[in-house]
């Protein structure tokens, strides 16, 4: 009996990774060349949790399910689409930036409801690639820069936050599976380091991206923002890796944008799409707006127009 069950969960989860794995169908169009673009657009998409569910009898001022989730990623999806429309022949190209805890993983698992990790990565496959699709059809290159979060760690390494081989998580196989859909497009381009944050170029300006749980601590900034810590921090990368023009986080679900001055440094913390959870309530928050920030660059400017778009 005891093997029929195990041959059974053998065969839901390789039916599961053929589905998440396998290319995705993509409109028929021959390949476009690179053109560099004179502006591009950019969305941070932190904090998803997907695979988390949150009941309203449980938080009153929340619900979260699978499907909430691809309600609010289509709203986001609606407005990258739309954003500045009046550039769009000056703007070819998207840069999605995921900024870790794509999903809830499984850091608390006598307490959160939640969907087995097999479901939450392919939850999180299916609506990124959805998402990345409908914006290839709008954009003329669309990159996908990863850094992973704490959530989707792997629990058995260590109950506290991964220092060493960080990249070793669920959301790296993620962005592995998006990948492997997008094979067939020339046009999709990814960006995964091993190393906790990502650094890239685009319009001439270079960006990092991390999570925000092992490197540059804010603070809280839905309580203390300590600009002078984050000043020596920025200031400390900026010496390492050259100059940063805008550093991107996620980890705090506060939607952040602010200037440090002396490093000439934009910094930018991603709201979440779950909003509040038990976990956040016991601790005393009550209510959290679902937010993610999305914003154009120029060779002038790493962060010119910037949004929180709210997804409720």
């Amino acid at each position: 009996m005891r093997k029929q069950v195990r041959a059974d969960e053998m065969s839901f989860l390789k039916d599961a990774f053929k589905e998440a794995l396998q290319p995705i169908k993509l409109p028929s169009r021959k390949a476009r060349k690179y053109v560099p673009s004179a502006r591009a657009n950019f969305v941070l998409l932190t904090d998803t949790h997907f695979g988390l569910n949150i009941f309203r009898h449980e938080v009153l001022t929340n619900e979260y399910t699978p499907a909430i989730a691809a309600s609010r990623m289509a709203t986001l999806s609606q407005q990258i689409s739309q954003f500045k429309i009046e550039h769009r022949n000056k703007c070819k190209e998207l840069h999605i930036c995921l900024g870790g805890d794509l999903i809830h993983g499984v850091l608390r698992p006598l307490s959160d409801n939640g969907l087995l990790i097999t479901g939450q990565f392919k939850l999180a496959v299916n609506l990124l690639s959805t998402f990345i699709s409908e914006q290839l059809s709008v954009y003329n290159t669309v990159f996908v820069h990863l850094t992973t979060g704490n959530h989707g760690r792997m629990p058995w390494k260590g109950e506290d936050r991964a220092i060493n081989d960080k990249y070793d998580s669920f959301e790296s196989m993620i962005g592995l599976a998006l990948q492997a859909r997008f094979t067939t497009s020339q046009n999709v381009i990814f960006d995964m380091p091993e190393s906790p944050i990502t650094i890239f170029t685009a319009m001439g300006h270079r960006y990092a991206l991390t999570h925000g749980d092992t490197l540059i601590k804010t603070g809280n900034p839905g309580s203390n923002l300590n600009i002078k810590a984050l000043e020596t921090q920025i200031l400390k990368l900026n010496a390492s890796y050259g100059p940063i023009s805008t550093v991107m986080l996620g980890h705090y679900h506060t939607p952040t944008y602010t200037i440090v001055g002396t490093a000439d440094t934009n910094l930018i913390i991603g709201g979440c799409m779950s909003g509040v959870d038990p976990y956040a309530q016991s601790i005393g928050v009550y209510r959290s707006i679902p937010v993610q920030t999305i914003w154009e660059a120029t060779p002038q400017y790493s962060v010119g127009d910037l949004r929180q778009i709210r997804l409720t």
